[in-house]
């Protein structure tokens, strides 16, 4: 198949049979005029403000039968290369005629479907103009003929006004008028019924209408003798005491009341107390009940049950630990004290509205996207999506900002008595920030590995960074993956406080310090010795990614389970869309479209990415890897998928000295190119060079470069390091 513009037009909106599509596709790969004009392709198609040509346009590349005929195939041969020429030369004509293309893929790929009232409006196009009968077939009136001397016999004939065939029309509907006379009156009649009843129940009270009839006339007269009627008890944090204190018209209208011994006393007067409600320290003022510090201080002064009262419940080691730290001497209470006394509150929300952050629910645990106007709460666990970089902003501690990077996993923990937030970093990049004020802190956990980091400057950064990573061979169904963790200060200066040792230490910008150090690394490396990663500071995506993050976003409804959404965008017809997909339907333990992007083609610029997505994933624990096991089962006969599991898992030194370099040599010319493509990857890891190899290639193309991997082979270089 000759490689022209239609021919990949026709690649790129996937209408070529598969042996066409892979010819097209090499040729494309080998050609780098061919490769940068595909690029091109989707570029110009995707721009919003490239103008289009005009609809009465003249000329070849103009012309809309033009574009048609060259597009059907029905262009004569002598025009095409001007017409290529003009496209190649105009992103306006190479826009036109791609996007024409794509529009034709999907309508000749799907049956059309008309809207009812369209087909309607058509049939009945003809019965909307009465002026018409009036005039010829061809719309013009006897009286504007023009006077033609010709023969009878050469006269034009008239054209028949078109009809509607008779089983096109729209059948009439019978309507019964009487349904709307009845209804209307079955709602005046339960109108009628519905007063009568209340006008009966209205002069009839019942035994609880009489009493509380009674209580509000005892209560009235007790108001207007304010003299004799003694006050009820009142404690001195009831809102009844604050209501009746903030109704006073003036202190001296209202007399004092009688001395009393008992523990009913009512709270003194507030003429003499400054106009305060929130200062504790005067004796008679009020606490305020907006204030859960106030509660525990305030609840001496109620008097103690009686032995024919119910006791009260007890309390919660919450509200026990609240109480004991309200009533030390000495101490002053503060919200940040109060803040653990409910747990449920929000202790943070999300902060951008286009990057995915997901969160688990239910008891199924499935997972939902995440809008910027739902709560998070302790215990909630997060994943942030691949390409996707959300931001949640905790309500505590100053308003410490958390900056999740694609695939990272964090659970977010409930503040300690100081207010302190607490964040749990599973697996990924984390990159934390202040609001402006210095002095934040954050409880941070890594593994078993528990501290405080407090930031100290208003443009305070730290990064961290924790990988969890599988030993080769090993499986991690039994085996447990080890944990490293970075601390990067790339603004300001932290303090880091070992909540176990207690350690204490500052590290300022630029600086690094080992959290969690690699297995093999005795002593950990300084700020000088480590090159910052780019993630920190920016994004590093490509602008392909870009285009697959905002299809995936703007398809993932907010409140919504993404998994069944994912599973549909990795049938997708962009190549950049299904790898994306399939990589966020591993990163939450999904592997049904894993080994389908392994056996894409068109995939195989992110086969890399495929695999390393699923290996962090197996090292997240080993229900992980149970899951991607029985998915090869599934796809696969029981020897198969023993292979692909333990292809996935890796080679140790011990396995690689056995048969199995030989057994992954010959699994480079196996008929799956799922097979290929996790052998040509295992053996990557222990050779430098591809001597030429390609999973992608075809039988013919690969046996010389098998070959070379045979050599090398039997000359025994394919052992891995010490």
């Amino acid at each position: 198949m000759r490689l022209t513009l239609r021919t990949m037009l026709a690649y790129l909106d996937e209408m070529l049979e598969p042996a066409d599509a892979q010819e097209l596709a090499r040729k494309i790969e080998d050609s780098e005029f061919a490769t940068g004009l595909m690029h091109r392709t989707r570029d110009v198609t995707r721009r919003l403000k490239l103008a289009a040509p005009r609809l009465d346009g003249r000329g070849l590349a103009l012309d809309a039968n033009s574009v048609a005929e060259y597009l059907d195939n029905t262009l004569p041969a002598e025009q095409f290369p001007e017409f290529e020429k003009i496209c190649l030369e105009s992103d306006v004509h190479l826009a036109e005629v791609a996007s024409a293309h794509q529009i034709l893929a999907l309508v000749l790929g799907e049956p059309a479907e008309v809207d009812p009232k369209m087909r309607r409006r058509m049939y009945t196009l003809a019965e909307r103009q009465p002026e018409a009968e009036a005039k010829d077939g061809y719309g013009v009136s006897p009286a504007e003929e023009p006077t033609v001397v010709a023969p009878v016999a050469a006269a034009v004939p008239r054209r028949r006004r078109p009809e509607v065939p008779e089983w096109l029309r729209d059948q009439p509907k019978q309507r019964n008028y009487w349904l709307p006379a009845v209804a209307a009156a079955l709602v005046v009649g339960i109108g009628i019924g519905a007063y009568a009843l209340f006008l009966r129940l209205e002069k009839t009270p019942g035994p609880a209408v009489a009493q509380v009839d009674e209580a509000a006339k005892a209560a009235a007269a007790k108001s207007v003798t304010p003299d004799t009627a003694s006050p009820p008890p009142v404690a001195e944090n009831s809102a009844a005491a604050r209501d009746a204190v903030s109704s006073e018209p003036s202190p001296d209208s209202v007399p004092a009341p009688p001395p009393s011994d008992t523990a009913h006393d009512v709270a003194p007067s507030r003429t003499d107390v400054p106009d305060d409600p929130f200062n504790t320290d005067v004796p008679g003022a009020l606490p305020d009940d907006s204030s859960p510090a106030a509660v525990p201080a305030a609840a001496d002064a109620l008097p103690a049950p009686s032995a024919d009262e119910a006791p009260l419940p007890a309390k919660t080691a919450d509200e026990a630990a609240l109480t004991d730290q309200a009533l030390v001497p000495g101490r002053t209470a503060t919200d940040a004290d109060a803040a653990p006394a409910v747990q449920t509150a929000a202790i943070g929300r999300l902060m951008t509205a286009t990057d995915i952050l997901l969160r688990a629910e239910g008891a199924d645990r499935s997972w939902r996207r995440l809008s910027i106007r739902d709560p998070l709460a302790a215990g909630d666990e997060l994943i942030a999506l691949p390409t996707y970089r959300p931001a949640i902003v905790f309500s505590t501690a100053g308003g410490v900002t958390a900056q999740l990077l694609g695939g990272a996993v964090i659970q977010l923990s409930a503040a300690d008595r100081q207010g302190v937030p607490g964040l749990h970093v599973i697996e990924g990049q984390v990159v934390i920030l202040t609001a402006g004020k210095p002095g934040t802190q954050l409880n941070l956990q890594i593994g078993d590995r528990a501290c405080v980091l407090t930031l100290s400057g208003v443009d305070a950064a730290v990064a961290v960074d924790v990988r969890r990573s599988l030993p080769d061979g090993a499986d991690p169904r039994t085996e447990a993956a080890t944990t490293t963790a970075d601390l990067y200060v790339h603004g300001g200066e932290v303090e880091y406080v070992d909540q176990a040792g207690g350690a204490r230490e500052t590290v300022k910008a630029p600086g690094y310090k080992a959290l969690l150090p690699a297995p093999g690394r005795s002593e950990p490396l300084d700020g000088s010795e480590v090159t910052f990663p780019t993630w920190i500071t920016g994004n590093t995506l490509s602008q392909v990614e870009k285009w697959a993050a905002d299809a995936v976003e703007k398809d993932l409804a907010a409140g919504e389970p993404v998994r069944l959404r994912l599973h549909e965008l990795a049938d997708n017809r962009k190549v950049e869309v299904r790898s994306l997909a399939a990589q966020c339907l591993t990163l939450l333990g999904d592997f049904e479209a894993f080994l389908p992007a392994l056996n894409d083609v068109n995939q195989r610029a992110n086969w890399n990415t495929q695999i390393d997505a699923a290996r962090r994933a197996l090292a997240r624990g080993p229900e992980m890897a149970e899951q991607l096991k029985k998915t090869f089962e599934v796809q696969r006969d029981s020897k198969k998928a023993k292979d692909l599991y333990d292809m996935m898992c890796g080679y140790s030194r011990q396995q690689f000295l056995g048969d199995t370099a030989a057994r992954l040599v010959a699994d480079l010319d196996s008929d799956e190119l799922d097979f290929r493509v996790l052998a040509f990857w295992n053996l990557q890891k222990i050779s430098v060079g591809t001597l030429g190899y390609r999973p992608e290639y075809t039988g013919t193309k690969r046996q010389q470069s098998i070959r070379a991997w045979k050599q090398k082979l039997d000359a025994g270089q394919l052992v891995p390091k010490s």
